[in-house]
């Protein structure tokens, strides 16, 4: 488990803490998230993907190269190298496969890596939040953080979901939805569940048999304590 709980009464729980992400991303955007978000380089670039099927070290690679002969050639994307450069390196052909790559003004420092675009009505998705959540006890990666709290020997057993922007419908990208008015099959033997999302100023929480928004609290507790 992540973590322990101890409350001031003495009770002790643990928590676990997972990303929730479509199949063929989870494992390069775990990897993005330990490089701090982005890859480090001179400048403020971003490479928006068109794909999710992304090959981690070997695009990271062609991209450092590709920012290197941009800034070499004094271009702010690839698709403005001289020919001859664009034939001759590799570098290009794979960053060009999987996405665009260009010089931006504003944002962080390095190379800043985006999920592929995309559209929908928010009629279109289910407005009840418990229905996406037993969605996405069907990938893998989330039953097994589920079977793994339930199963801990713990008073209390926690799950703290953090889904990324590729597996949020449209209609729960902002939190003013209201919360579910029921618990989702496919969690049993969890007594606390916690949601939270990027673009989320609150976390929606289940406790004590019901669902509501929480405020962040305004410090770090000192009744937590990390396993790691």
């Amino acid at each position: 488990m992540d973590y322990v709980l101890v409350w001031p009464d003495g009770r002790e729980g643990v928590l676990e803490v997972t990303l929730v992400a479509d199949p063929e991303a989870i494992k390069w955007q775990n990897q993005l998230a330990e490089a701090g978000g982005a890859w480090l380089t001179t400048g403020k670039w971003e490479l928006r993907l068109r794909t999710l099927a992304m090959q981690y070290r070997p695009t990271e690679t062609a991209a450092r190269r590709v920012v290197d002969l941009c800034r070499l050639h004094g271009t702010t994307s690839p698709a403005a190298l001289p020919p001859d450069i664009r034939a001759e390196e590799d570098a290009v052909a794979r960053i060009e496969s999987v996405g665009e790559l260009r010089r931006v003004k504003v944002g962080r420092e390095g190379i800043s890596v985006f999920v592929p675009i995309r559209a929908e009505f928010v009629e279109a998705t289910d407005g009840d939040f418990a229905s996406l959540l037993e969605r996405w006890v069907s990938l893998q990666h989330v039953a097994a953080h589920v079977a793994k709290t339930s199963n801990a020997t713990s008073r209390e057993r926690h799950l703290f979901l953090v889904p990324l922007d590729d597996v949020l419908p449209v209609r729960f990208y902002t939190d003013d939805f209201r919360p579910p008015s029921r618990f989702p099959r496919g969690y049993e033997g969890i007594d606390g569940l916690w949601v939270w999302s990027n673009y989320w100023h609150r976390f929606l929480g289940w406790r004590g048999g019901r669902w509501s928004w929480e405020d962040f609290p305004s410090r770090t507790s000192d009744s937590t304590r990390s396993t790691q």
